[in-house]
């Protein structure tokens, strides 16, 4: 077919349009690409930066009840669950009748019991503190590498330890160390505060050390906590109490008469140190042999291979 000059121009003009449309797409497609490659990478990088700004301290390894975790910068608490990573403060709860066991990294464990509240944090060195207002908890730190430390915080004390098996009980007054390996020291928080003399006390395994502020207030909770012991390892007392009252009431003077005494031997085994009251003692074998808490926490312990 043999094509006229004009022809042949109409027909170059229509292959340049189509050129110029198919060019015109492509530019689109690849600036759509670029932007979504853009965003991406932005996402990615973004959520790098957040793996390295949360690092984990650790996972939680066992729960039995209720268990609730509150993430640092979070006001709402979470349940916690088996597994799930432990990062820089956070606080970590738990409800009556529960208990809660988190593993750290490089062999430490951490349990606390019922009706406790515990904070997590990390030195610029990766020395551990862990900070309690309340409650009862079980530390096993198998071992700390090189110069590496870790605290444990209470309102009237801070414990120091390496290497060491311990359970330490606190509330707002007092704060109750209990060394089954290695050895802690405990210094009071007042004079760390206050700058006042030395009050560090090494306490080694197979002790018990007690610091209290406010004496009196420990020593009625404590002649409560012995009443209520006394009444539930007593079977007599059951016994007295359904029979007649004048036996019953024998048998409650008889019971009241040794809190006194005993109380009264708790109260001169404290000595005075600066503003705190201190004591330091043998542990009580026969009283923790019946606690369930120490014997579940010995038997993770064992379960473990961290005697």
């Amino acid at each position: 077919m043999h094509l006229t000059p004009a022809a042949m121009l109409v027909m170059a003009g229509g292959v340049r349009s189509q050129y110029r449309k198919d060019d015109m797409s492509w530019k689109i497609i690849m600036s759509k690409w670029s932007i979504v490659s853009c965003m991406s990478l932005f996402l990615l990088v973004f959520m790098l930066g957040a793996g390295e700004c949360k690092t984990s301290l650790g996972a939680i390894s066992v729960i039995v009840g209720s268990a609730f975790v509150k993430h640092d910068g979070d006001t709402a608490w979470v349940k916690a669950r088996i597994r799930a990573p432990v990062y820089e403060n956070d606080a970590i709860t738990t409800k009556s009748e529960s208990e809660c066991e988190i593993t750290l990294n490089e062999d430490k464990v951490i349990r606390l019991s019922e009706n406790t509240a515990a904070i997590i944090s990390e030195k610029q060195d990766a020395s551990i503190n862990l900070k309690t207002a309340k409650g009862s908890m079980w530390i096993n730190v198998k071992h700390l590498i090189n110069k590496r430390t870790f605290d444990v915080t209470t309102p009237t004390a801070v414990a120091a330890i390496r290497g060491t098996v311990f359970g330490v009980q606190c509330d707002q007054n007092k704060s109750d160390y209990m060394v089954f390996k290695g050895a802690v020291a405990v210094s009071a928080a007042s004079s760390k505060e206050k700058g006042s003399g030395d009050s560090t006390f090494l306490v080694n395994s197979g002790s018990q050390f007690t610091l209290v502020k406010d004496l009196n207030l420990y020593l009625k909770q404590e002649e409560k906590d012995l009443k209520n012991y006394l009444e539930q390892s007593n079977e007599e007392f059951e016994k007295y109490k359904n029979e007649e009252q004048e036996k019953y009431d024998s048998f409650e003077k008889e019971m009241q008469e040794q809190i006194d005494k005993m109380i009264s031997e708790e109260r001169s085994a404290f000595k005075r140190i600066n503003d705190m009251n201190y004591t330091l003692r043998p542990i009580d074998v026969n009283k923790i042999s019946k606690s369930e808490w120490v014997k579940w926490n010995q038997s993770r312990d064992k379960e473990l291979n961290w005697q």
